[in-house]
């Protein structure tokens, strides 16, 4: 299973993103089954905060719009979401002693022990650079050949 990564959502619903229309389609496919995808709850955190703010997007949406796009992905049966356990500390202080994390990297960490408890094998993201550190995770950024 591959987890979507807080930067696909956000592609997916910013319609202005030059990238909007790769990750529709890889969203489409998570929820047509032809790929196996899961998102998080944290990621969901990051999507709502992130396409209300006009400072980060071009075309903001309401917080009513940004709500119901959560709600759709909390009803979607074939689009599994994971969550951190209460084993997620302990996992994330054991990450931390082979990667140097500073300031706001340690929430993608937490991303990573949350993956790992769930037994997630990759990420589909835009930001390979932070998660190729670690060698066990496949990282696809369906952006490479756009």
């Amino acid at each position: 299973m591959y987890l979507l990564d807080s930067n696909i959502l956000i592609y997916a619903h910013n319609l202005a993103s030059p990238f909007h229309k790769t990750v529709r389609s890889l969203v489409g496919e998570v929820l047509a089954g032809r790929i196996e995808g899961c998102v998080s709850f944290q990621n969901l955190y990051e999507l709502y905060s992130i396409i209300t703010d006009s400072k980060r997007v071009e075309k903001p949406l309401s917080v009513k719009d940004a709500r119901k796009i959560l709600l759709l992905y909390l009803k979607a049966d074939n689009f599994p979401k994971i969550y951190s356990k209460n084993t997620n500390l302990a996992v994330t202080l054991e990450l931390l002693k082979s990667a140097d994390i500073k300031k706001q990297q340690i929430f993608d960490l937490i991303l990573v022990a949350t993956m790992i408890e769930n037994e997630v094998k990759g990420i589909y993201t835009a930001d390979e650079t932070f998660f190729k550190k670690f060698k066990f995770l496949e990282v696809i950024n369906p952006f490479k050949d756009s």
